[in-house]
């Protein structure tokens, strides 16, 4: 059970929808569970036997999530624009809960970010967990794509994806998936990629072939898979298509 806050802060120096040259920036901070777990507190509701509140036999989720985003785009050319994502957040569990909702988790790979892995096929850390669906409570994701015009509304880009997704906590069924200041730079996947966007001015229809150069899931010594460059298998392994509507970022 999910009750929660937001206050957020929202800054955009677009001037309308045709200004290619801006920035945007957003913090965000959420708040779960305390106002429930307060009221089933003072109530003098007894925990179960788990040591924590249940509300019509559901379990209310307990959690502080806060958000980074800044996109910045430059206008280089004639309909032709860079831009840039840095996003970083973190959703920490506490009083009672012992973990993060998975609808409030985050994830990496698929359309948005690292565009060489399917959605939650990358992380959380080194990879050495091969769940079905991977997700954490920390991310940083970063994005470079140059736009430009093939003809009429037929556009192509050019992107770089950085990023990976981690554990605030060591997590005994999680084999290094937690988060260390001493090693997470290693861990951060990389991938490069070509796509293809049909612009309806208010829709975009897009696909993007993502190309891995960086994978902390393989072995040390081969995580650079842009070695197997002119081999069959890193054409099979190492990309990903992803389709979806409207821009990444």
């Amino acid at each position: 059970l999910i009750t929660s806050s937001a206050f957020s802060i929202n800054m955009n120096t677009q001037e309308n929808i045709f200004d290619e040259d801006f920035s945007q920036f957003q913090l965000k901070v959420v708040s779960s569970g305390n106002l429930l777990t307060g009221l089933l507190n003072l109530s003098g509701k007894e925990k179960n036997e788990d040591q924590v509140y249940e509300f019509l036999d559901v379990i209310p989720s307990q959690f502080i999530k806060t958000e980074f985003n800044f996109i910045k785009h430059w206008s280089v050319g004639k309909e032709q624009v860079l831009a840039m994502r840095l996003f970083s957040g973190i959703a920490i569990p506490y009083g009672n809960s012992d973990n993060i909702p998975f609808t409030r988790s985050y994830f990496a790979g698929g359309s948005n970010d690292n565009r060489a892995w399917k959605a939650y096929k990358l992380g959380p850390g080194v990879g050495e967990n091969s769940n079905e669906f991977n997700e954490a409570n920390f991310k940083i994701a970063f994005n470079l794509e140059y736009r430009y015009t093939i003809s009429g509304p037929l556009k192509g880009a050019f992107f770089v994806d950085a990023g990976n997704i981690w554990n605030f906590r060591q997590d005994p069924n999680f084999v290094n998936a937690e988060f260390k200041f001493d090693r997470f730079y290693k861990e951060i996947a990389l991938n490069s990629g070509v796509g293809l966007r049909f612009d309806l001015t208010y829709v975009v229809f897009r696909t993007d072939w993502g190309i891995a150069l960086h994978d902390p899931s393989k072995l040390e010594g081969s995580q650079w898979v842009i070695q197997d460059f002119f081999t069959n298998r890193w054409i099979f392994d190492n990309t990903a298509i992803n389709f979806a509507i409207g821009f990444p970022f």
